[in-house]
């Protein structure tokens, strides 16, 4: 709390800006008065109206209260941003129900109480009842489970309702029931006699509940999953009137049935004693989730006073668990499912933070929760567990003494035991499910820490999907049923099934640290009706894994030392035959496990964790492989899935298609071979003798280097003397590899254009000729650029001088100095007032080819070392904009930034970075789909380094752009460090492409997402879930939605033969492609072929990419074009605004329209000119004669 001295302080700052001649003292009047009276009327008047100004000014500037003083502070210290503060006070209005419209489900109680007390004793016959009901979950229908009932003992409210810690995310109300004492026996807590009965009682209030007019409908829900553990869910009515115009509250009263604390004897439900399954000479094995579902049902009132006690002393506290559940929800941690840290876990543990002295009633609701997760971080739960305190008031409670204590943390992997000893309150929590929860506990606290950016957004409203969190997800389908220690009444009822908990277990034996996280997915059980059978157990295993960055694509996995027999012997057992011991470099000799079959490729190396886990479930659940073959289909059916090599096809390239020796051993990628290529070029041109200029460096700004390029050119077999010339390799375009070279400095450059581009003409000759002359490498100069044919490829160069680009920028700024420019050139420069001329330079149209691009590809190609992933996830998302045929309406550029953002952290999902491309394309369809693209830059920091003055500069910058007439038509803005005007953006995509990009993303995520998690079976979602995903869908786009089609001759299109363009063909495209193909069959007769066609092939040419141009050239006013390189379709989408009639006529706009008359009774005159669409296609088809196929 705040002393008393601190407030004058405070206001003491607060005076010091004041000027000299104002006083807020208490003087003022009197000083006032005596001045009036000397003053005239007219001087008066103003001396009213200036004092009436001081007033409100010193109302404004008044001493500022001790609550605002905590804001203040708190503001500064706590919240790092004012913003973040006004985003908690709103999110806090916003995440509490309005109680003030809560009078009509107050009637609803009293409605459901007097429904509950007058419901008559009757004879409960579980046979009868099970015909009657079949979805009542039991276990057996002896007359063990035969009772009298009778109306419950007491009703009363339980929960966040009555705690008023409620959140909209669950508007629940829930209501216990207290069954009287004398239906159960007092051996009832063996063998599921008191779960039966539990679910035979609330069936019989089920029952006279669905007579009640004020209930819409009554169904079971299963409590934390459990469906052997129901408890009912009401719907009621928030109107009254006839039963067709009344509607459906949006609360849920749940009711659950609860005991007296003193029903069964506490001894006998300790974690040690064995209930679920006794024998007839005592206790069976010991059943500690069973015992404990039992007796939580005997502590819920008591855990509800407990909890009460402490939210009714402070409303911060209150507003803390509010904050917490909110947390919660959008961290997937949601009450319906079993093994989840809920929201009742965290009110009990901030009680018992509160009890220990780490929390304070006057600490603010976000100070509860920072120090709260800090705790949590720091904490070693699963270690030590926690205990709560015990006053000793209650002679009931078991002591916990140090042997009770490790009771439960041997029964238990996570510990929270309860004031009473009598209850584990984290029994359901699985040691992964704990560290999934610990994981996301690590993540927040790390957004809390700093001190700028938006984390808001991750923290509290961006919610985190299943399918997202983890690098990879297996799924195992078999005909065996999984069991869950969360569930323990399901658990201890079924003997035939598989613990998931043993499967996971098995997978984090045999990852080690490959993995730095696992845990399995929990379906949410939906409440299903009387009437209707009982979910039954889960036939579907999903479990997530995140790898780690470092380890997880190592070819060896080293085990004990040879000489340990018993632990060789342990890891022998584990994993089988494919265990051997070698000699290390340091001398060890250790039992180790190779992975030799993934040493052909380093990209596919991620697919070593696939291989160990189908590995390990073979050998230890050959269960799960027995039904490979589906019995009603007798079709092959896979029931072991890894979701991590599916896309493998549109992200991975063979290296072996790009070396020389196929048969040579495989350390590089196919685009890290193709840039050894180039460094061997490099250091060849810059060894060039008998130039003018020497060659000072040699830059590549190609996308290979940037290892996103999703179709690395192949060597061609005509452009190296080490490879067969076979025709189905032969292909026909030759792809170029673009670089720049860049000479020593000389002031004797021209200063002119026109005579820079000469020279450089100069230039590309000599360095032709010394390459020749030196190394004997072929080249083609030309006015424009040199080409060089090496070891199979063409790399193009061009050359870099500076000083040209300013040349051809605004204000013409050749009069720099070389300083100067060197300066500009830097977009991290430091202050040095270039900044207006730093603006001008960077609008020069060269700055984006020669500037900017050579900074982004060493950024990129940096970033891709950080991350291995991220170039083959660059390459399928450009692979699916290019399905989608929007190749020519985004820059590849743009795209690398915005997987970037996603590897970086700037993409405001609350993940960490990928260590997979697959789930790296699934965020990056995320990132598109609910990015306020036209609100909000994304502003990627690459290094981690940011601070909030770059933070504001980009944001200021993107405001600047917004408001000026140019931003009005950009789709987006990404910005960088390197980029603070989003260079990338300015031309492309238009906001309308833009827009059809981000619903192909959303489709494209709801299709992959729902086929990766399973759906509630009970639910028709859950029925109609697509079981398979042909993945090469996604890769496919529909055309009706084009105006215009025009198909081209397969057999004219030199990128068609790539086998990525065969893949999105038809079979008549495929049939033209094959028999054109057979005319370059003849190429392997000719002899001689490689030593003089080098400098005459066609290279980067592509009649359908000139086509596109000239179409959109010609065209471009009408609508937009679309096209995948590789394809064989252009599609047209028109423009509507240009079929409004166009009174106006002009020569050069009236070709290929038609003229609208409109007729008068005297005469007949021009109402306007539209498009003559008939016309265009017809010039449509005269332009692409022999390419253009037809035109739909």
């Amino acid at each position: 709390s705040l002393s008393e001295e601190e407030p004058r302080e405070f206001s003491s700052g607060l005076m010091e800006v004041l000027p000299s001649d104002q006083s807020l003292s208490s003087s003022d009047d009197e000083s006032l008065s005596e001045e009036m009276a000397s003053l005239s009327e007219e001087e008066q008047e103003r001396a009213i109206k200036r004092r009436k100004t001081d007033e409100g000014y010193e109302a404004t500037f008044k001493d500022p209260t001790r609550e605002e003083v905590t804001i203040y502070k708190e503001t500064e210290n706590l919240f790092k941003s004012s913003l973040f503060s006004l985003q908690l006070t709103e999110l806090l209005k916003e995440a509490r129900p309005d109680t003030s419209k809560t009078a009509s489900i107050e009637n609803v109680l009293k409605s459901l109480k007097n429904v509950l007390l007058s419901i008559p004793s009757q004879e409960v016959n579980p046979t009868q009842m099970k015909k009657e009901f079949p979805g009542i979950p039991l276990t057996q229908t002896s007359d063990k489970v035969s009772f009298t009932f009778s109306a419950p003992e007491e009703i009363n409210l339980v929960g966040s309702y009555q705690l008023n810690t409620q959140s909209k995310a669950a508007l629940n109300l829930d209501v216990a029931v207290v069954i009287p004492r004398k239906i159960l026996k007092k051996s009832d807590f063996h063998s599921h006699i008191y779960f039966d009965k539990r679910a035979l009682y609330l069936a019989v209030i089920a029952k006279a509940l669905q007579k009640s007019e004020t209930i819409h409908t009554v169904e079971f829900h299963a409590f934390r999953g459990d469906v052997h553990k129901p408890v009912l869910s009401l719907k009621p009515f928030s109107t009254v009137g006839k039963k067709a115009d009344k509607k459906v509250s949006r609360f849920v009263v749940n009711i659950f049935p609860v005991l007296d604390q003193l029903q069964f004897p506490a001894q006998k439900l300790l974690p040690t004693k064995g209930n679920a399954k006794p024998t007839e000479s005592g206790d069976g094995v010991p059943s500690p989730h069973y015992n404990n579902a039992l007796a939580e049902d005997m502590m819920m009132n008591r855990h509800l006073q407990l909890i009460h006690s402490c939210t009714s002393k402070s409303a911060n506290l209150r507003d803390s668990i509010v904050l917490f559940k909110v947390w919660l929800h959008q961290r997937g941690f949601i009450t319906s499912r079993s093994d989840t840290f809920s929201g009742f876990l965290m009110s009990m543990l901030l009680v018992h933070l509160l009890q220990q002295g780490q929390l304070h009633y006057n600490m603010s609701p976000y100070d509860i929760f920072s120090s709260t997760m800090r705790y949590l971080l720091n904490f070693k739960w699963l270690e030590t567990g926690i205990f709560m305190n015990q006053d000793g008031a209650n002679k009931n409670d078991i002591k916990l003494d140090a042997q009770l204590q490790a009771a439960y943390t041997k029964a238990f992997p996570v510990v929270f035991v309860d004031p009473s000893g009598r209850v584990n309150l984290a029994s359901r929590m699985t040691k992964y499910s704990f560290e999934a929860f610990h994981h996301e506990v690590t993540l927040t606290v790390s957004w809390i820490q700093k001190v700028h950016g938006d984390c808001f957004h991750k923290i509290f409203s961006v919610p985190s999907e299943f399918a997202l969190k983890y690098d990879t997800l297996l799924t195992i389908d078999s005909q065996s049923t999984f069991k869950s220690a969360s569930s323990p009444v399901s658990f201890h009822n079924d003997e035939t099934s598989v613990d998931e908990a043993e499967v996971i277990s098995l997978l984090a034996r045999g990852y080690t640290d490959r993995i730095v996280l696992i845990s399995s997915y929990t379906p949410i059980v939906a409440p299903w009706s009387l009437s209707e059978a009982h979910p039954t157990p889960k036939k579907k295993l999903t479990i997530g894994m995140t790898y780690s960055q470092e380890e997880s694509r190592r070819l060896v996995d080293k085990g004990p030392a040879a000489e340990n027999k018993e632990a060789l012997a342990q890891y022998r057992a584990l994993w089988g035959d494919n265990v051997e011991v070698r000699r290390f470099r340091g001398g060890e000799i250790l039992a180790c496990v190779v992975w030799t079959k993934f040493t052909d490729s380093v990209e596919s190396r991620h697919k070593i964790i696939s291989a160990m886990g189908e590995h390990l479930l073979k050998r230890h659940f050959p269960v799960f492989f027995a039904s490979e073959m589906d019995v009603e289909s007798e079709k092959a059916h896979k029931t072991v899935t890894f979701f991590n090599s599916q896309l493998d096809a549109y992200a991975l390239s063979d290296p072996r298609e790009f070396m020389d020796s196929p048969a040579d051993p495989v350390s590089l990628s196919a685009h890290g071979i193709i840039s050894e290529k180039w460094s061997e070029l490099s250091k060849f041109l810059q060894n060039l003798r008998e130039l003018p200029l020497a060659i000072h460096t040699v830059d590549n700004v190609s996308s290979v280097f940037r290892y996103t390029e999703p179709n690395p050119p192949h060597p061609h077999p005509l452009l190296s003397s080490s490879r067969r010339v076979d025709p189905d390799s032969c292909s026909l375009y030759v792809p170029v590899i673009e670089g720049f070279i860049q000479l020593v400095s000389s002031g004797s450059w021209p200063s002119t254009l026109e005579a820079v581009a000469a020279v450089k003409a100069a230039f590309y000759l000599a360095i032709s000729k010394s390459l020749k002359k030196q190394f004997q490498i072929q080249s083609n100069a030309t006015f424009d650029h040199l080409d060089v044919f090496f070891s199979g490829y063409v790399f193009r160069f061009r050359i870099f001088y500076p000083r040209e680009v300013l040349l051809a920028s605004p204000g013409h700024m050749s009069e720099l100095s070389e300083f100067e420019m060197n300066q500009i050139l830097n977009p991290q420069g430091e202050e040095d007032g270039l900044d207006a001329v730093r603006g001008s330079f960077s609008k020069s149209p060269l700055y984006k080819p020669l500037v900017a691009r050579r900074f982004h590809t060493s950024l990129i190609h940096g970033f891709h070392l950080r991350f291995p992933s991220f170039g083959p996830c660059v390459r399928i998302a450009l692979r699916w904009l290019s399905a989608h045929m929007f190749d020519h309406q985004v820059e590849e550029e743009l795209v690398e930034l915005l997987v970037a953002a996603v590897y970086s952290g700037s993409d405001g999902l609350p993940y960490e970075a990928p260590s997979h491309y697959f789930v790296g394309f699934l965020r990056f369809l995320r990132l598109l789909g609910t990015w306020g693209w036209h609100d909000e830059p994304v502003i990627i920091d690459f290094d981690g380094d940011f601070k909030a003055d770059d933070y504001r500069t980009i944001q200021d910058s993107y405001d600047k752009i917004r408001e000026s007439p140019e931003g009005k038509t950009r789709a987006l803005f990404v910005g960088h460090s390197r980029d603070f005007k989003s260079i990338w953006t300015d031309e492309k995509p238009t906001i309308a492409v833009w827009e059809k990009i981000v619903d192909y993303a959303n489709q494209t995520y709801k299709i992959v997402a729902e086929h990766l998690l399973p759906l509630p079976l009970n639910t028709p979602q859950g029925k109609k879930q697509i079981q398979n995903v042909t993945w090469n869908s996604l890769f496919h786009t529909p055309l009706d939605h084009f105006d215009v089609v025009i198909r081209l001759n397969p057999h004219a299109l030199p990128r068609f033969q790539d086998k990525h363009g065969r893949e999105i063909a038809s079979k008549s495209e495929l049939k033209q492609f094959k028999d054109a193909q057979k005319k370059f069959a003849k190429l392997k007769d000719v002899k001689n072929l490689h030593g003089n066609t080098a400098t005459g092939l066609l290279v980067d040419f592509d009649p359908s990419e000139a086509f596109f141009k000239e179409l959109q050239t010609r065209f471009g006013d009408l609508g937009t074009f679309f096209m995948n390189k590789r394809g064989s379709v252009i599609g047209l989408v028109f423009n509507p605004t240009r079929f409004f009639l166009n009174p106006t006529f002009r020569p050069v706009t009236s070709l290929n329209t038609f003229a609208i008359t409109k007729k008068t009774t005297e005469e007949t005159s021009l109402a306007g000119l539209v498009p003559n669409v008939f016309s265009v296609i017809a010039e449509m088809q005269t332009m692409g004669e022999g390419l253009v196929s037809k035109i739909e």
